[in-house]
């Protein structure tokens, strides 16, 4: 442009430039004339793009990007939500690496079970992390994620890991891997078999899964 206009081209005219309106640039893109002090923009005089005020830009809170196609802005300061979600992450980072490290496959049905140590409780800081994102953790699992009070004492153990509190001292869970198994109501089995249930219980326990359901099957005719 300066080559163009030559002498034109001072800070009057620079000036000029500066001013343009949102609507003049938007037919400049166009392919429409406009002009900045009697002089017509040509094509390709002017590299236009979006950007965010410097507030914004350069802001500790935002992260800003713009293009001529799209404009983000992402607000970067974590509220407690946010921090609780990246904990449970990084608790379910935990079990997966116990997982690949002892050789289940992700088709391997097994439970997990929390337990909480120390300080860590239901109502805890490390608590609420677990118990409030106990459906979205077993969700990334594909398979149960239980307190250790629903654990059934005939499972196999697959291995164990942990998880402690990064900002609180002695707030811990820790995780226990089981192979999944066949669950039962010990008061309904002691009700019906009586002194029997416990021998019935390691009967069923020692059945695979393709057993058990044959033999339940066969139990309906």
């Amino acid at each position: 442009m300066g080559q163009v206009l030559k002498k034109k081209f001072d800070k009057k005219f620079s000036a000029g430039l500066q001013q343009l309106t949102s609507e003049q640039l938007k037919q400049y893109l166009k392919g429409e004339d406009i002009q900045v002090l009697g002089e017509t923009l040509q094509e390709n005089w002017l590299k236009i793009g979006k950007s965010f005020k410097p507030e914004f830009d350069k802001s500790e809170k935002w992260a800003c990007a713009a293009s001529m196609v799209s404009s983000v802005m992402l607000d970067k300061v974590l509220d407690d939500e946010l921090k609780s979600v990246g904990l449970a992450r990084s608790l379910t980072s935990n079990i997966q690496k116990l997982r690949k490290d002892t050789g289940i496959s992700i088709d391997d049905e097994i439970e997990v079970f929390y337990e909480f140590l120390g300080t860590a409780n239901a109502s805890s800081a490390l608590g609420k992390v677990v118990v409030g994102n106990a459906d979205k953790i077993a969700f990334q699992l594909k398979m149960p994620f239980l307190p250790m009070s629903r654990y059934q004492n005939h499972a196999v153990l697959v291995g164990e890991t942990g998880f402690d509190h990064p900002d609180i001292k002695n707030e811990s869970v820790r995780l226990h891997v089981y192979l999944a198994c066949v669950k039962f109501n010990k008061e309904k089995m002691a009700e019906d078999f009586k002194e029997n249930a416990q021998h019935c219980m390691n009967y069923l326990t020692n059945l695979n899964k393709k057993v058990l359901a044959a033999r339940v099957e066969e139990g309906k005719g």
